[in-house]
């Protein structure tokens, strides 16, 4: 029984990043040997097992027989005759077919070193259009790689588009696509991920409906002290600067992708409430009716909510939205700033307390916003203490 590092770990060790996990490929093994050494099998139906102490995954190495439509077509082999190269056969990349033996020797069958020395994402054989889940995995790797100028080959381009005009792409299911969308937006150039299925045709297939031909990439990254101090939602600021200033395009793109793919409620909320915004500071200019709105989206309770859309939209929308969003942002400021202590000072607890601190902030608020000058409103302490 051999043991060999493969995939993922070796590429990044090769390129000089710490792998996130390490992928082990054991040839000549049985599932009986590895349960007898305290492996722990995963799921009956596939020979991956846990190790006992690192918790690394290792595989029985196996071969695959395409027999069926999609990407769970196969019929795979993992008795202890399939060899190493057969294992790195059925990967998708040159660059993830590389192994590490043991003793730190490297096996290169299909040449993933010349790949990483040219930046280069090449398919191994043909057979990477038996599975339409590596178009996505394409796209994934580019967009995780883009910081390193990897560029996918002409001859995978080309293969990848013949795949996308296939009826098993247009199956694979919106939580599959969603899964490597979630894998992307952790990565530091997201937007190549979809500017890549833009080239190959894919987003017509995956999110219909949507006038892809407007969208614009790449996306200029979060400003720093925004997603340090009122958070950050890539997803969002992914599809708020590709469509900038489209609101239509922006919200059909929304719909689909809330209808088609499996985005938790939380981040269904964030879309929809940037959306509601962008209706709303096309037209917004009574302090009453912005105070309304910052009210209705839950402003003040979830205030790092609020401003990180605002500054969303003062970075990606036209002058006039912006404006508005810099002056919400003002106002909100004022608001903010009220603090318990003048009030307990002046006898207020309970929910007498919480009234006046309301109307102060809210005082605040449309002060600024209809004059620029914050006002302080005291004066509520005296009538709410004698309630």
């Amino acid at each position: 029984m051999q043991i060999f590092l493969v995939g993922g770990a070796v590429r990044d060790e090769l390129l000089g990043i710490e792998p996130v996990e390490r992928d082990w490929v054991v040839v000549g093994g049985t599932p009986e040997a590895l349960l007898e050494q305290g492996f722990v099998q995963i799921d009956s139906r596939f020979p991956v097992f846990v190790h006992p102490d690192s918790g690394d995954e290792y595989a029985l190495a196996r071969r695959e027989t395409k027999i069926g439509s999609g990407h769970k077509g196969f019929l795979v082999d993992s008795g202890p005759d399939v060899t190493l190269l057969e294992d790195l056969a059925r990967r998708d990349l040159r660059i993830n077919a590389i192994a590490r033996a043991e003793n730190g020797d490297l096996i290169d069958p299909y040449d993933g070193l010349e790949d990483l020395h040219h930046r280069q994402l090449r398919h191994i054989t043909p057979a990477f259009a038996e599975d339409p889940l590596r178009v996505l995995r394409l796209a994934r790797f580019a967009a995780i790689l883009a910081h390193l100028n990897f560029e996918v080959a002409t001859s995978t381009m080309d293969l990848a588009r013949y795949m996308v005009g296939l009826p098993e792409f247009a199956e694979l299911s919106g939580d599959r696509a969603w899964r490597e969308c979630i894998k992307v937006l952790r990565s530091p150039s997201p937007s190549r991920y979809f500017e890549l299925l833009g080239a190959l045709g894919a987003l017509h297939v995956l999110l219909p409906g949507v006038d892809w031909a407007k969208a614009r990439f790449p996306i200029p990254a979060p400003d720093a002290d925004q997603q340090e101090h009122l958070g950050h939602d890539p997803l969002l600021d992914l599809l708020a600067s590709s469509f900038a200033r489209q609101k239509l395009e922006l919200g059909r793109l929304v719909t689909v992708m809330l209808q088609r793919w499996p985005i938790p409620r939380e981040g269904r909320e964030t879309l929809n409430t940037y959306i509601a915004l962008l209706d709303e500071l096309g037209s917004l200019e009574h302090a009453d009716r912005a105070l309304e709105l910052c009210q209705r989206l839950d402003g003040w309770r979830r205030r790092d909510r609020l401003r990180m859309l605002l500054h969303l939209v003062c970075r990606h929308e036209d002058h006039m939205r912006a404006n508005t969003a810099a002056r919400f942002l003002r106002a909100h400021d004022a608001g903010i700033t009220v603090r318990s202590e003048p009030f307990l000072q002046a006898g207020l607890t309970g929910k007498p307390l919480g009234r006046a601190m309301e109307m102060e902030r809210e005082a605040r608020f449309k002060s600024v916003w209809e004059t620029g000058q914050t006002r302080t409103v005291t004066a509520h302490t005296t009538r709410f203490s004698r309630e």
